[in-house]
């Protein structure tokens, strides 16, 4: 009996391992890529994501398909040629070893509206603005969820919704630009209020700022407040 329990541990490990492997090896585009969600018009489009390594990676959208193959990390990324503004909802598919389709996709202006308490200010409290909401017709919203991570990230976490921002800033660009241009808006809202500056910046650029290097050196000093900061990121409520 000992000696099968000891064969079936490795056993289940093994198996958890490849499982592991074998899941983070599929074809995933980054999140940004969805359905309900809009690309910009007028320019190559670049479309990103994850694979099994060296395999061949094929995007078709709009009587185009693109070809490109992941490198040896998995990490794939083509160009579909520039598109025109379309209020026609299409489906982008994704194939390799195995076939992704997103579906409802639209063509026009894609923005990041970013920053601080007054990018995050609700629509719902500028009744001027939020009077607007019924003449809308194509503005979509990717809300990206606010996490903390002390390394650089190559994914968001959110999901495109065919809803206004619920930002004020947000909403009343996007009825300007839908007014003006008569297309798709699609708004990527990245915002956390009361965050400071160095939050935004990359890490590197610490080196080239005194006194962003000093607080920084402080922080890998104090190990009290990494272990909470990771507690945090690692907790089930991150991001919520």
């Amino acid at each position: 009996m000992k000696l099968k329990k000891h064969l079936f541990i490795p056993f289940l490990l093994l198996a958890f391992f490849q499982f592991t492997i074998s899941f983070s090896q599929e074809l995933k585009p980054a999140s940004l890529f969805s359905d309900g969600m809009v690309l910009q018009r007028d320019i190559p489009v670049p479309v990103w994501g994850t694979a099994k390594p060296n395999s061949k990676i094929t995007v078709t959208f709009a009587n185009q398909k693109q070809k490109t193959k992941a490198d040896n990390n998995g990490k794939w990324m083509l160009k579909l040629d520039p598109l025109k503004a379309s209020k026609i909802a299409r489906d982008l598919v994704i194939s390799g070893d195995s076939k992704v389709i997103i579906s409802n996709i639209l063509v026009g202006e894609v923005w990041i509206c970013s920053g601080q308490s007054n990018m995050q200010f609700n629509v719902n409290n500028v009744p001027e603005i939020k009077s607007l909401i019924p003449f809308t017709k194509n503005i979509r919203t990717f809300q990206v969820k606010n996490i903390v991570s002390l390394e650089e990230q190559d994914d968001v976490t959110g999901t495109w919704k065919v809803t206004n921002p619920s930002s004020a800033v947000a909403f009343g660009f996007a009825y300007f630009l839908e007014s003006i241009g008569d297309m798709p808006v699609g708004i990527i809202l990245s915002s956390w209020g009361s965050s400071s500056l160095e939050a935004w910046m990359p890490r590197s650029m610490t080196a080239e700022l005194p006194y962003f290097k000093t607080i920084m050196d402080d922080f890998d000093k104090d190990t009290v407040t990494q272990n909470r900061l990771n507690k945090a990121i690692n907790s089930p409520k991150a991001g919520t």
